[in-house]
């Protein structure tokens, strides 16, 4: 077998370091998308999370959602943020509230589960069989009423 010449030593050699080049900016462009992609989407399940519990009413084990059905903003905000969400009696562990979503996953806490998540409310990311769910845990206290876990 006769060696490489010298101008298809260089070519080669330039094809290997120029993919290398291409492939790793690819794997940076590619990791910097996902960290902003996964930035994105807490901060706009914060968001919603936090407008959610001006929705909220609770009056003992009864919690409801009270806006304005006829309001289409409201209404649909209101369909887009109850998705996934549930609500649970903190004290008790007890789940008061859940959305269609949610139970179809068969996501229900005990109540040890409940006071754990209790102690230390922050971002969870749930694995189900349809993938992963980023849940956010707020702990809602009411006066005379009761202190409440709402997942969204």
């Amino acid at each position: 077998m006769k060696p490489l010449t010298l101008r298809a030593s260089l070519t080669l050699v330039y094809a290997l370091v120029l993919a290398l080049i291409l492939t790793a900016e690819g794997y940076a462009y590619h990791a910097t998308l996902k960290r902003q992609l996964d930035t994105s989407v807490t901060t706009e399940l914060e968001d919603k999370a936090r407008a959610l519990h001006g929705y909220l009413r609770f009056n003992g084990p009864v919690v409801t959602l009270a806006y304005d059905e006829d309001d289409a903003d409201e209404a649909a905000f209101i369909a887009d943020a109850t998705r996934y969400y549930q609500v649970y009696d903190a004290d008790r562990g007890t789940l008061l509230l859940q959305s269609p979503g949610l139970e179809s996953l068969g996501l229900k806490y005990t109540a040890t589960e409940v006071g754990e998540i209790r102690g230390s409310p922050v971002l969870r990311d749930v694995q189900t069989d349809r993938g992963r769910l980023r849940l956010t845990s707020t702990i809602i206290g009411t006066p005379g009423r009761g202190v409440y876990l709402v997942q969204v």
